[in-house]
């Protein structure tokens, strides 16, 4: 219309909430113009998000300065005083599994007779997590989780690790190579132990790679050695020398495999004992705040500086990639240098 015509008011502006406007993010029109679905998760608890398939993208309301007028031809229909525009957002996708996933931990035949609850089903998880169907299929990738008997378990990290010690000796009696085991050969080897054929097949994928061939596995060392370091950690009832954690560590890994502090990342901290030796206490990751802002508060309470080495692997997964990790941290820390190591402390 240009700027001598008139707008036809005779029906009325409707200013009630009859419209929305959602300006929304070039990829997510590409999206909806090919035919896919936007759907909208939330409950009373939380905030709704709008997902597509792949991605989740939080809903924020944005007031103009000027009022917007929707127009039908000539005919105003409605005003508004603002919009809704979309952000990609993390899903924290994974932290809301493993809760719903909290009663529904396997630890070995036995105690699966006493259990009674946490029947979740994989279909029932898009209505209960706020993600899209990739984030929750990468979620469940992440937690360890796998199917049994048509519901979501997961494996507890007690058994994992009896699963694995077992698991070795038998491949050392039968002389298998532990660089060249198909599952196949996986399955045999704990066949008498009562174990469920689903529980093995995940305990195997928990502690071995996928060969080139696409037919073998290797025993991963570096994800053997962190379980049975985990399990160490977990042991300890407070604070413990790092020679001595070491050493039990080492006693508690099976031949040939060769323990590396590196391997336990985002699992523990160490104190510095007056300069000459240093403690280890358990520390995992999994049990921080999801909340970028929450879990930097956190981490300061406990340690007034950090290194980036030591804080890294606590908070590699509040963005989406390096740049935006990096915007977090100038937001929330203040950066330090001391010689060649840099230090991040509380804004």
């Amino acid at each position: 219309m240009n700027q001598n015509e008139s707008l036809d008011l005779t029906m009325g502006v409707d200013s009630s909430d009859s419209f929305i406007l959602v300006e929304l993010p070039r990829e997510v029109a590409e999206y909806v113009e090919r035919g896919g679905v936007l759907v909208a998760r939330g409950s009373a608890d939380n905030e709704a998000v709008l997902c597509t398939d792949t991605t989740t993208y939080s809903v924020r309301q944005v007031h103009n300065s000027n009022t917007l007028l929707l127009l039908n031809g000539d005919t105003v229909r409605a005003s508004m005083s603002g919009h809704v525009e979309l952000l990609a957002t993390l899903a924290r996708a994974s932290t809301h599994l493993a809760q719903l996933l909290r009663e529904a931990v396997y630890n070995g035949p036995s105690n699966e007779k006493r259990r009674t609850g946490g029947n979740v089903m994989r279909s029932q998880l898009l209505e209960q997590i706020q993600a899209s169907a990739s984030e929750i299929d990468a979620a469940i990738e992440c937690v360890g989780a796998f199917e049994m008997d048509g519901v979501l378990r997961l494996v507890h990290p007690a058994f994992l690790n009896e699963f694995l010690l077992l698991f070795i000796a038998s491949a050392n009696v039968d002389e298998k190579d532990l660089n060249a085991i198909s599952i196949d050969d996986a399955i045999q080897l704990m066949a008498e132990n009562d174990i469920p054929e689903p529980v093995i097949r995940q305990c195997f994928s928990m502690i071995a790679d996928k060969n080139d061939d696409n037919l073998t596995h290797a025993i991963s060392p570096k994800k053997l050695c962190r379980i049975t370091g985990s399990e160490v950690l977990m042991s300890l009832q407070a604070r413990t020398s790092l020679d001595e954690f070491m050493k039990i560590w080492r006693k508690s890994t099976p031949s040939p495999f060769e323990i590396q502090l590196d391997y336990l990342q985002g699992l523990y901290i160490l104190e510095d004992d007056s300069g000459i030796s240093y403690s280890i206490r358990y520390f995992p990751k999994s049990e921080l705040p999801a909340p970028a802002k929450d879990r930097l508060e956190y981490l300061f309470s406990i340690r007034r500086k950090w290194t980036t080495s030591d804080l890294m692997p606590y908070i590699d997964d509040l963005a989406e990639n390096k740049k935006k990790l990096d915007l977090l941290l100038l937001k929330y820390t203040r950066m330090s240098k001391v010689g060649d190591t840099v230090f991040y402390s509380a804004r």
